[in-house]
């Protein structure tokens, strides 16, 4: 059986960025992408009214329009609600550059439904998300060894050989140096006689 790794402040700080990479709501996520899926072409209706396509390609010619992947829409319901609606991957819609900054779309019935459901089900990933990284953070605060977080969390692993590899090459010591530490060790014992 291998020795029992006790956790010190970096392996903590390495696991807590393995769990920031492994950590994730699968079930939550596909909710957003079929939200996004549903409002993405809806909101780029909204804008495209306003910025028709071919008015714009024109204008990304002479270097006048860009993409926006943050539109600020005005919701339908009624209420005063402005949401922000993130593209993905640069694939907003055109619109002119610089003077339009700050504005918001007004939204229809069904983009307004759209995007507040898009809005719905990525705060539940987000929060979903936050709540397991704070699950796994308590783990990892409150285990002694490294032993007790594989317990529950086999992936914890990765970080043992990784720790292993530079434990491995910081204890390296040529015989030479251990020469000299044992000489050392020797000369102020017979000094302090």
């Amino acid at each position: 059986m291998p020795k029992q790794m006790i956790l010190r402040n970096a392996h903590r700080e390495a696991l807590k960025r393995l769990r920031d990479t492994v950590v994730r709501c699968l079930t939550e996520e596909g909710k957003v992408k079929e939200a996004y899926r549903k409002a993405a072409p809806l909101v780029r209706r909204v804008v495209e009214t306003e910025y028709p396509v071919k008015d714009m390609k024109v204008l990304l010619r002479y270097e006048a329009a860009e993409h926006d992947n943050c539109i600020k829409l005005r919701m339908a319901h009624g209420a005063v609600q402005d949401v922000m609606f993130n593209f993905d991957d640069e694939s907003g819609p055109l619109v002119v550059k610089k003077t339009y900054h700050g504005k918001f779309f007004l939204a229809d019935e069904a983009t307004t439904d759209a995007v507040l459901a898009w809005k719905t089900a990525k705060e539940t990933c987000d929060k979903t998300l936050s709540q397991k990284k704070r699950d796994y953070a308590t783990l990892i605060d409150a285990a002694r060894t490294l032993e007790e977080v594989e317990v529950l969390w086999p992936e914890a692993k990765q970080i043992r050989e990784a720790f292993a590899k530079n434990q491995v090459a910081l204890m390296a010591l040529t015989p030479t140096v251990i020469q000299r530490i044992k000489q050392d060790v020797a000369e102020r014992a017979t000094v302090q006689r």
